[in-house]
């Protein structure tokens, strides 16, 4: 075998593999690339979770089938039709937004706009050095091609749900003390002082300032109510963690300009059945419900205040 050929082999291995590493590194962190593809206001946010998730199964898909040269030319093709269509989003991103990270490979390796279309170009000569190359017969490929396809299929879609999907299979009971909550209120003078939430219609959101659920949570209503124009006066939160991480909290979210409360711990562990976040809608100081940070909903957030 000529060195050229196996250099070609190599780099297809290395860029199939990349591919793969991208789609499991934007599912451990499907959150935040949920939020990534809603943060466009261009779908809703139940269709940006199904979005996030077709993307993460594509990938890994085209990666899979790269590496075993399965349909290669086909293959080939989408994949620098893919690479190229990326790019043109990302030169969008660059010049219309200013995003830190663009999840191109999830949280663990952030990467902005510009550096992501480095990346991709970098991507398309390798891909084209590779271009010419004959599909590969294996034993049992027609199994290994259905099982890479239910893999790509059940892993994002059932092993991480989406938000809505969960909480219809798994809808959580007890999700916050009532009792505790209004013993909260009566004996806190900064509460009601602070909050006045006896007339209308508001959430109040129990968080922790070292909880990754929280942060995912109080980020994920930061983009709703930014999409959908919800005044951001009815929505306030109540935190425990001290003023350092606290801050940090807020700016990871960007929740800054929300208003917060801290609460002692043995109250707020009272209130949440010591299980957080709660987020929980009030009206005329009244609560009409309670959900965690996976129940949060777009058209309930809508209509409930």
């Amino acid at each position: 075998m000529k060195v050229t050929q196996i250099i070609k082999i190599i780099i297809r291995l290395l860029i199939g593999a990349f591919f793969i590493t991208t789609a499991i590194l934007k599912l451990i962190t499907i959150e935040q690339f949920e939020l990534y593809i809603y943060s466009f206001d261009i779908v809703s946010f139940v269709l940006a979770t199904v979005a996030a998730r077709a993307i993460i199964a594509f990938e890994f898909l085209l990666g899979a089938f790269l590496m075993l040269k399965c349909f290669y030319k086909y293959v080939w093709y989408l994949t620098m039709i893919t690479l190229v269509g990326f790019t043109f989003f990302l030169i969008y991103a660059a010049i219309f937004r200013n995003d830190a990270n663009c999840h191109c490979m999830g949280d663990f390796v952030k990467m902005n706009p510009l550096q992501s279309i480095v990346k991709n170009l970098i991507s398309i000569g390798l891909l084209l050095f590779v271009k010419n190359q004959t599909e590969i017969r294996f034993r049992f490929k027609k199994w290994a091609i259905a099982l890479l396809l239910v893999v790509a299929i059940i892993v994002p879609f059932v092993v991480f749900p989406m938000d809505v999907l969960y909480n219809k299979i798994k809808a959580p009971e007890d999700l916050v003390n009532e009792k505790a909550f209004e013993l909260y209120k009566q004996e806190d003078s900064t509460f009601r002082a602070s909050f006045n939430v006896d007339s209308g219609r508001y959430m109040i959101g129990f968080v922790s300032s070292g909880c990754k659920y929280c942060k995912t949570g109080n980020a994920k209503i930061h983009q709703l109510v930014s999409c959908n124009e919800i005044d951001k006066s009815k929505i306030k939160f109540v935190i425990v963690g001290d003023t350092a991480s606290v801050k940090t909290f807020k700016e990871e979210t960007q929740t800054a300009d929300y208003q917060y409360l801290n609460i002692n711990p043995y109250s707020f562990l009272n209130i949440t059945n010591g299980a957080f976040p709660k987020y929980i809608y009030m009206e005329n100081g009244k609560i009409t419900k309670a959900v965690n940070s996976w129940g949060i909903d777009e058209n309930e957030l809508k209509t409930k205040l």
